[in-house]
Parts: C-alpha cells; sequence; structure tokens
C-alpha cells in the first residue's frame, strides 16, 4: 500500500488506534482517495491529545509518514485532498462574520466540528509541511498536485484558500478556549513561513510558500469590490495585539509541549539560524512570542513585488496620538512591553525592526533605553546579542528628542556591578555603559562594528550633553587616558597601537561637543575631569586633536588659579588649596564665560554691508578686465595654487640652504637669552634689595614722626607743669628768709610771695594755670599747706 513500513523503515509505535493508524496508513501511500471517502473521516477525529504529547515521540512518529506522504503523493493527490478538508474544518471554526456565507448553512462536508480536532490535524499537517520544507520539496507544487493528472498544473488556489482560512481564524481575539487553536494557527504559519531558511538547490521557478502568502495577503479583496486587501493590516495588528496581551496558557503543560512539538535539533550557537529552531525554547507566553515571532519573518523577508507587512508596520499610527484611526496601536503600551523584556533577543530583535520600519516609534520609545543599558552591560562579551541591542539604541539616540529626554531624568541603577550608581541621568549611564563596551571591545573583543556603533552612539549622546554625572565624566577621560597610553605602548605595533589612536581621537571628538559654547556651560563637571585627569602633554599624534580641549581647559585653569590669593605661587598647590566646590564655581565662572565671549562674536559680525562690499570688488580694475576677457577662474585660481606651491617650494630650498647659518644664529639667540635670564634674576635680586631697603627707610620715617610728636606734647605739659609748680613750690630761699630774715624790703617781697602762695591755695575754682584742676582739691596743695601755715605764724610772730 505505500505505507510507512513498506519501504522498509522503522516506525515508532503508534500514537493513534488501529483505525486510524490505517487511515494515516492510506492517506501516505500511493492510493488515491476521493473527498468524500470514510478514510479521511476517520483520520479527522484524533482524540489523542497531541500537544500534550512529547516532541521528540511526534517527532519519531511522523518522520517516516511524512517522507512517504512527499514521495507518493505526486502520484496520488492526498495532500491537496487533506488541505481542501482542513481549510473547510477551519473555516467552519472561524467567526461567521469573517465570510460571506456561513458554512453551516450549506451542503460542504465538514470533517472536524470541534475545535480539538482541528487542532490535532493542524498539527499534523505541520509536522507534515516541516518535513516537506526540510527536504526541499516543492511545496505549492505538492498543493497543486491533482494525482494521476497528466497536466502539470501549478495552481495554488488550495495554498491561497489554506493560508485565507488561517489568516481569518486568526483575526479575532484569542480566548481561553481559543488559546491552542491560535497557537497552532501561528505555529503553522510560522513553517509555511519558514520555506526561506532551507534554500532549494534546485533551479525551480515555482514560487515558495511565503511568496504565495506575500502575493495573497497585497492582492485586492474580490468579495470588497477590488478594493485593496487589509490582510496585511490585520494580521499584523493581531499579531500586535497577541505580542502585547501577555496572555499566559491555560495549561501551562501545554504550552511547553506546544513549544517542543516544532522543535529542530537543538541548535550549535545561541542565535536562532531558521524561524522554527525558536521552539526549542520553553516560553511564559508562548502565543505572545510566536506572534512576535511570525511577525518577524513577515516583514525580514524579501519579495519582488514589495512585501506588504513590511508595509503594514511601517503605515502603523499611534493611538495615542491619532485616536481615529483603525490601523493603529498604543505605543505606549508597546513600549512597556518591550522595556520588560528588552533583553531577551528576540523582543530586542522586535524594537529593532519597529524603529527601522516605523520611524514614528522613536518619538515614544524613551521608557526602554535603561533596560537597553542593562542589556547591554550584561552582554558586552557577546558580540551577536550586542549587535542587536546597540542597533537598536543607535536608531533611538538618532531622535534629539530622545537624548534630551535622557539627559534629563534622574534614577537609581542597581544592577551597575561596579559602584553603586545613584541620582544619575540615563545619559549618563550611557556614557558609563559604552565607554565599558568600548574598553572591553579594545581589549578582548577587536570588533570593528561594535565599535562604530559605540562610538557613534556616545557620539549622539554627547551633542546634547548637559550635568553629566561625575562619574560618567571620570569614565570617559581615564578611556581616553587609556588610549591614549596604549597608543604609545603599542607603537611598534602599528596595527594594534592604531584601534587605540583610533579610539583616543573619537573621545577627543566627544569631549570637544561637549566643550562647545553652546553646551559648555552645563559641563563644568566634564572640564573639570579633564582637568584633573588629562594629561596636558599628549603624544604628538593627538596634539592636533587634542587643540581645542586643551584651549579651553588651559581659559578654566587659568579662572581657578585666578581666584586663589592665598596660593604659595605653584600652580599645582593653588588649585589643591581650594575646595572641590570652590573649583567647580570657578570652572563654571569661565565656562560662561567662554561661551558668552564667542555669543560677542557672532553678534559682533555684520551683514548689512555685504552687498556694498561685493559692489566694491565688482567695481575694481582687475575684476573687471577679468571678467570681461572671460577668464576661467576655476583655472586661474589652479594657476594661482601651482604658483604658490612653486614660491614654496623655492622658500623650503632657500631654508635648507641656510639652514647652518640658522642653527648658528638659534644657537647664539639661546646664548641671549641665557644671559638675558641671568640679568633677569640678577635685577630681580637687586629689586627685592631695594624693597627692603625701602621698607627700613620708611620705618625710620615712621619712627621719627611718632618721636617728633612725643617731644612736642612733652614741652607742652612741660611748661604747664612749671607754672603750676611756681604757685605751690616753697623755694628754700623763702624759707629761709622768712625765719631768719631781717624786716625790711626783701622781707616784705618774701611776705607778698608767702601771700600769693597761700591765695593760690585757698581758690575754689580751677585757674588758669592749676591744669583745669580746683588748687584746693589737688594732692600737691594738700602737701604743701600746712607748711605754708607754718610760715605765715612764723611771719607773724615776726
Amino acid at each position: 500500500m505505500g505505507n510507512a513500513a513498506s519501504d522498509g523503515s522503522t516506525s515508532a509505535a503508534s500514537i493513534f488506534d488501529a483505525a486510524q493508524t490505517s487511515a494515516l496508513d492510506k492517506i501516505v501511500s500511493e492510493q488515491s482517495y476521493m473527498m468524500s471517502d470514510s478514510v479521511w473521516v476517520t483520520f479527522f477525529t484524533l482524540d489523542q491529545p497531541l500537544l500534550d504529547m512529547p516532541p521528540a515521540t511526534l517527532q519519531q512518529f511522523f518522520r517516516p509518514y511524512a517522507h512517504n506522504f512527499a514521495r507518493n503523493t505526486v502520484r496520488s493527490g492526498n495532500f491537496r485532498m487533506l488541505i481542501r478538508h482542513v481549510t473547510r474544518s477551519v473555516r467552519y471554526l472561524s467567526p461567521p462574520r469573517h465570510h460571506a456565507d456561513t458554512i453551516v448553512t450549506t451542503t460542504t462536508t465538514v470533517l472536524a466540528t470541534e475545535s480539538f480536532h482541528v487542532i490535532n490535524v493542524l498539527c499534523v499537517v505541520r509536522h507534515f509541511i516541516k518535513h516537506f520544507i526540510e527536504h526541499n520539496c516543492e511545496v505549492v507544487t505538492l498543493f497543486a498536485t491533482e494525482g494521476n493528472s497528466t497536466s502539470s498544473s501549478t495552481d495554488n488556489d488550495i495554498a491561497v484558500d489554506f493560508l485565507d482560512a488561517l489568516l481569518l481564524l486568526l483575526f479575532d481575539a484569542p480566548t481561553e478556549d481559543t488559546y491552542d487553536l491560535h497557537l497552532e494557527g501561528i505555529n503553522l504559519l510560522l513553517v509555511l513561513a519558514s520555506s526561506t531558511a532551507y534554500p532549494s538547490t534546485s533551479m525551480s521557478l515555482h514560487p515558495t510558500l511565503l511568496d504565495v502568502f506575500m502575493t495573497h495577503a497585497s492582492a485586492p479583496d474580490e468579495r470588497g469590490g477590488g478594493r485593496p486587501s487589509q490582510r496585511a493590516d490585520d494580521l499584523v495588528k493581531r499579531l500586535l495585539l497577541s505580542y502585547l496581551d501577555q496572555l499566559p496558557a491555560p495549561r501551562m503543560e501545554s504550552a511547553a509541549a506546544i513549544a517542543a512539538t516544532a522543535a529542530l535539533p537543538p541548535s550549535t550557537t545561541s542565535s536562532w539560524d531558521n524561524v522554527v529552531e525558536f521552539f526549542s525554547e520553553i516560553q511564559v507566553f508562548p502565543l505572545a512570542d510566536r506572534s512576535a515571532l511570525l511577525l518577524l519573518v513577515l516583514v525580514t523577508a524579501s519579495n519582488g513585488g514589495g512585501n506588504p507587512f513590511r508595509k503594514a508596520l511601517a503605515t502603523l499610527a499611534d493611538r495615542d496620538e491619532l485616536s481615529m484611526v483603525a490601523h493603529s496601536l498604543p505605543f505606549s503600551h508597546v513600549v512597556a512591553v518591550l522595556g520588560r523584556n528588552i533583553h531577551i533577543e528576540l523582543h530586542a530583535t522586535l524594537l529593532y525592526h519597529a524603529l527601522l520600519l516605523n520611524p514614528s516609534f522613536r518619538d515614544a520609545l524613551c521608557r526602554p533605553v535603561l533596560p537597553l543599558l542593562e542589556a547591554i552591560y550584561m552582554h558586552t562579551l557577546s558580540p551577536p546579542r550586542l549587535y542587536t541591542l546597540l542597533a537598536v539604541l543607535l536608531h533611538l539616540s538618532e531622535n534629539p528628542l530622545v537624548v534630551q529626554t535622557l539627559h534629563q531624568s534622574q534614577d537609581h541603577q542597581t544592577w551597575y556591578q561596579e559602584r553603586y550608581l545613584c541620582d544619575l541621568s540615563a545619559a549618563s549611564v550611557g556614557v558609563l555603559v559604552l565607554c565599558r563596551v568600548l574598553k572591553a571591545n579594545l581589549s578582548v573583543l577587536h570588533d570593528s562594528l561594535v565599535q562604530s556603533m559605540a562610538m557613534a552612539l556616545l557620539w549622539n549622546v554627547m551633542q546634547f550633553a548637559k550635568n553629566l554625572h561625575p562619574t560618567a565624566t571620570q569614565s570617559l577621560v581615564k578611556l581616553l587616558a587609556h588610549a591614549a597610553k596604549k597608543e604609545q605602548l603599542l607603537r611598534p605595533s602599528p596595527d594594534e597601537a592604531a584601534a587605540y589612536l583610533a579610539t583616543a581621537r573619537d573621545l577627543l571628538l566627544c569631549i570637544q561637543l561637549g566643550c562647545t559654547p553652546r553646551l559648555l556651560p552645563a559641563n563644568a563637571q566634564l572640564v573639570f575631569d579633564v582637568l584633573n585627569g588629562l594629561a596636558m602633554h599628549p603624544s604628538e599624534a593627538l596634539r592636533d586633536d587634542i587643540a581645542m580641549v586643551l584651549g579651553t581647559v588651559a581659559y578654566c585653569r587659568a579662572m581657578v588659579d585666578q581666584g586663589d590669593d592665598e596660593g604659595d605661587g605653584d600652580d599645582d598647590g593653588r588649585m589643591h588649596d581650594l575646595t572641590m566646590e570652590q573649583v567647580l564655581e570657578r570652572i563654571q565662572g569661565g565656562c560662561k564665560a567662554l561661551a558668552h565671549s564667542d555669543d560677542d562674536v557672532l553678534e559682533d559680525i555684520d551683514f548689512d554691508d555685504l552687498d556694498d562690499h561685493l559692489e566694491q570688488f565688482q567695481q575694481d580694475d582687475f575684476i573687471k578686465e577679468a571678467l570681461a576677457k572671460g577668464v576661467d577662474l576655476r583655472q586661474y585660481a589652479q594657476q594661482i595654487d601651482r604658483e604658490l606651491r612653486e614660491v614654496e617650494m623655492e622658500s623650503i630650498t632657500q631654508y635648507v640652504a641656510k639652514s647652518a647659518d640658522i642653527v648658528d644664529l638659534y644657537n647664539q639667540v639661546q646664548s641671549c637669552d641665557d644671559i638675558l635670564a641671568r640679568m633677569q634674576e640678577m635685577l630681580l635680586g637687586f629689586q627685592a634689595d631695594l624693597g627692603g631697603i625701602s621698607d627700613e627707610i620708611r620705618n625710620l620715617q615712621n619712627e621719627s614722626i611718632g618721636m617728633n610728636v612725643k617731644l612736642r606734647n612733652r614741652r607742652e605739659a612741660e611748661e604747664k607743669l612749671r607754672l603750676f609748680l611756681d604757685q605751690v613750690y616753697i623755694p628754700p630761699t623763702l624759707i629761709e628768709g622768712i625765719d631768719d630774715g631781717d624786716v625790711n624790703d626783701a622781707y616784705i617781697s618774701y611776705l607778698m610771695i608767702l601771700h600769693s602762695k597761700l591765695a593760690y591755695a585757698k581758690l575754689s575754682q580751677a585757674a588758669p594755670t592749676s591744669l583745669g584742676i580746683v588748687p584746693a582739691t589737688a594732692k600737691a596743695v594738700q602737701q604743701v599747706d600746712g607748711d605754708l601755715e607754718k610760715l605765715k605764724l612764723r611771719a607773724c610772730a615776726q
């Protein structure tokens, strides 16, 4: 009969009962069976739960049947009959609104009216078609084969009807009852579309099932009056909705079986080279993952007539912005789901193609950036995964609004293992991760694609650099210093040194972006770290590249040194005497000054008189003569350029001829410079000595002025004291004259003096000579008052 055992192969133990096994043997044999034959009824009543069986058992059981079926159906045409019955059953289960005439009301025979029967038959068909594709069978030809017919018909009407039935089944949202049916339909479409993974070795011009699928999806809808078909739009939208819903399987054991039934032998690589390999992974949400995978297969497939699924994804609108558009989805929901799963390669690849085909996604995709950076951090040493993640992030960074948003957000990151990251922007995290990738690529990967994408990302981020975290700026400067140092060490090996030199130059360009006048006021921290960490005397290969950065750094360094009045004259000492906050404050002032000076230069440019200058230029006699003669300005410019080169070469020749004299002159200049330096040192010493003498003279002058003031004050005090003492002092001559003198004219003068002193001692108010003191209360007067009274009594006794 030509069944599985007839070719001598050993079949696995049957998973069907005897009647169903016999029916399967007949179907795969060379014998043709009409649509009404009972063998189809028996086969379409499979009650075994195929989706719950181990995948290895199913593969081993169906392999010999599929092999014989591929060989015998060319004669029997039974595969075409099988597909027609499956199409009728699937249409019967699809919602009535998707077709004009409900099958229930017709006389068409439907063999499977229960969903679990249809699921089992679809599972069997999937195994058959997968075997056909793997062994390079012309599957479309098998769909069109009429059995023993002498014509070689290649009409694909059966294939089109079958695909159309599967699409109509999938257009509605899955429920718990239809979950397995939807999942098996997507699995079957994946296998049908996987023909590109097994290119035929023959030169057959027959189209593949994927080609038929593409053509059918873009064909006009006959029931819609010839209007453009919406199949591609509806399928893309349905697949994305199934992906966004993230519905778990009603039975977890069934989900594991579904993920395993379509598995090929394990791949030797971590990436999937064909669409069926993905089924070897057990997923928690199989319907969402298979939907995303089918969408990727469809949008990446090439077709000479255009890819309708790619166009459908490209024209998908954001429902958050355009709520009235039918072909739309909420991009914010897409962002949320992708952000949670971006570390998985399938989701990252889906995001990449969404960005590539639909630029509108970039405006809504700011949230997945941090998960993307985390995934890049985790897969730094895995180039295949790294390619996709870097490409996705590169597409996102092409939108200036996205990059500007990254510089504004603040967050904590716990996944970065090198250090705890607190209160830093997503852009700062990006700089950290990208510097880590670049360093790993220089040391381990040596991948030019990783290098170019990571550096392009860093360039895009630094174009809007603003208030980067110190950890990020330090990482950037340290990587630059590392690359410059390695370039110098590896100069004996030019090939190895070239990579480090190119990296150092690119990093300098990124730093220069942050030092432009537009961004400089917001990047004082970057200038501070460059000032502290960048070698001020780089290698000769980097001198031209670092000129702009060094100019900015030198200006800010001068601003720091200028404000430090307590320094000891040493540049390093000045900066170290300040706190970091003070240094940052002064660097901030320097950055603002540079930015304002650049704005002033731009404001000073006046284009109002440009027309007048052009008119004056045109009136020049030489210009007028050249224009009148029709001189070719290009040739004239080339001639001038040649003459300049000739003059330059002549000048170089003369310079070389006079090189000995120039060297001698240089030596003389050096000697003069040394002499002048010594003279300067002597003059500085003499100036210092003169400064010391001047200080001493100034001190003497100050002391002289002080002594003069003291002398004048003492003389004034002495005069006043003398007058006071003359009134209270009793001279010895007065005492002797009154005690022992004769009473005569001299005695009378003594009495008058005594009387004057007694009267002065009795005064009750200050006198002009009493220094502002009442004489009667003065201590000196009280001391001599007794002596005056004694002299008075003595005079009376005389």
